[in-house]
């Protein structure tokens, strides 16, 4: 019998800064099944942050001045609960 991978979510927290955009907080739970294997299942915990916006830094080659650029955050890979509570708190402009 093959391994089994099973992921769910635990919790999602939606956290409000005093300034700024609401922060998603998301903890999740990844299993390894066989029911064929005594040391099995085993389980990690995983947490993520998602912000409503992503920075990134360019460094120029000549000068070594930096650029800094903001783009929304792609969160479209993410399990539907997740995408639901971020179109909620982040509604489109």
């Amino acid at each position: 019998m093959a391994i089994t991978k099973t992921t769910r979510i635990e919790s999602i927290h939606v956290s409000y800064p005093e300034s700024g955009d609401p922060i998603v907080n998301l903890h999740s739970i990844t299993s390894w099944d066989d029911p064929n294997d005594d040391a099995l299942p085993i389980s990690k915990g995983d947490g993520k942050t998602i912000t409503k916006m992503t920075a990134s830094v360019t460094y120029d080659s000549q000068t070594g001045a930096s650029t800094t650029t903001e783009s929304a955050t792609d969160y479209s890979g993410e399990d539907a609960k997740v995408i639901a509570v971020c179109d909620l708190v982040w509604p489109s402009e």
